[in-house]
């Protein structure tokens, strides 16, 4: 997995740390869903699993300006 946010970290570059932190795993949700319904959906099946941040923390992420 390190990898992959090697190759996704030039997409994030101009974010901070746990912002592109999130970023990834939101990137890394979309990869294993087979339809991504939402935010919440995402964070249910698969955010939850990778990490300890809070819904709330990946609904900041998306509202982030530099994103």
């Amino acid at each position: 997995m390190y990898r992959l946010f090697l190759y996704f970290r030039v997409y994030f570059s101009d974010t901070t740390k746990p912002t592109m932190k999130n970023l990834f795993l939101i990137v890394v949700s979309i990869l294993m869903l087979d339809s991504f319904r939402s935010i919440r959906f995402a964070h249910s099946q698969v955010l939850s699993k990778l990490t300890n941040t809070s819904l709330t923390a990946f609904y900041h992420t998306l509202k982030n300006e530099k994103v």
